[in-house]
């Protein structure tokens, strides 16, 4: 009886591993790819920006920067809450508000720079905005890459 068992067990989870990404797959809507797959561009454009000012000599030339910084973030913002109601389960739900949660403290500190009196000081915070942005980044593009690998997404 027990010699019946194991080889039954193993044969549903060998068929239960085969079928359980194929079930994902089927879950996830052409919406939410599309959706998200504009993310990871978005993020890496915006952790561009920041540390293209952080080195700058003049705190208008910093702000003036950061105005297009600030941009970029609060589309992104716009592009992860879209992606964030069209997740198809809580693992990719707690995937994206990860991500978000990272976004929204680097634009708190982008919103921050614009108004600081010296620069050392805007650069402090664009410093900040640029480890917040490092780290969506660190999350969102193994996520997204996943998405590719297993034939969700296209990658383009």
């Amino acid at each position: 009886m027990m010699s019946f068992r194991a080889p039954f067990v193993v044969a549903c989870l060998t068929v239960a591993s085969f079928a359980a990404p194929a079930t994902h797959a089927q879950q996830m809507s052409p919406d939410f790819n599309r959706q998200v797959q504009t993310t990871l561009p978005s993020n890496e454009q915006l952790l561009g920006q920041i540390q293209d000012a952080l080195p700058t000599e003049d705190l208008s030339t910093v702000v003036d920067q950061t105005n297009g910084s600030v941009s970029t973030a609060q589309d992104l913002v716009d592009q992860l809450q879209s992606a964030l109601s069209l997740a198809p389960d809580d693992i990719t739900r707690s995937r994206i508000e990860g991500v978000l949660s990272h976004t929204h403290a680097a634009l708190d500190s982008l919103e921050a720079a614009q108004s600081e009196s010296s620069l050392d000081s805007a650069r402090g915070r664009l410093d900040q905005a640029r480890g917040e942005a490092q780290e969506a980044l660190s999350e969102l593009r193994p996520f997204v890459l996943g998405l590719v690998a297993t034939g969700d997404i296209t990658g383009k």
